[in-house]
């Protein structure tokens, strides 16, 4: 019974603590992409997907510190 509560506690604290990005949340991101890209048109060779993935990265590390290692 014991290793049942240890699996129960480990599969839970790892859907508690696997935050993810709400849709809305990554609707703002996917329009601050596209800003940037127009914005940094020829200065930075980065495409509105680029710009969105490297938000995305910031935004779950400020969420989740372990997305940050």
């Amino acid at each position: 019974m014991v290793g049942d509560i240890s699996t129960i506690v480990a599969s839970a604290n790892t859907d508690w603590n696997n935050r993810q990005l709400h849709p809305s949340e990554r609707q703002v991101l996917h329009s601050i992409a596209n800003k940037l890209a127009e914005k940094n048109a020829g200065k930075l060779e980065l495409t509105s997907e680029q710009w969105e993935e490297i938000l995305e990265i910031q935004a779950l590390a400020e969420i989740d510190e372990s997305s940050a290692k």
